[in-house]
């Protein structure tokens, strides 16, 4: 077994993502597992008010659509215009994050 090192972990690019195609839209969006951090933060959001369906589908996808920088690709001030897109292609991507994050959708 190799015992690995402070660098070795520190250099090593261990969160999932996956490019889901999205009909309506005519192209892909790439999905990122959570970090611990995000994981942490996203479920702070979760615990700290009452959060209807809407709000928790948009904030996930917040914390886990990332561009080809793998940057986040939609923040808190998207959530009003992201909710007016299409229940189908924002439920895939939805199902999608949840998968890639063992949030018990199989």
């Amino acid at each position: 077994m190799n015992i690995l090192n402070y660098d070795e972990i520190f250099k090593v690019s261990d969160l999932k993502t996956k490019d889901i195609f999205i009909k309506e839209w005519k192209g892909c969006v790439t999905i990122q597992e959570l970090s611990a951090h995000d994981r942490c933060e996203f479920s702070d959001f979760v615990n700290s008010k009452d959060v209807n369906n809407i709000d928790f589908m948009i904030e996930l996808l917040s914390y886990s659509c990332i561009d080809e920088k793998k940057n986040k690709l939609f923040g808190h001030d998207d959530m009003e215009w992201l909710g007016g897109k299409s229940t189908h292609s924002l439920a895939l991507l939805f199902n999608e994050c949840c998968k890639i994050n063992d949030m018990g959708v199989s």
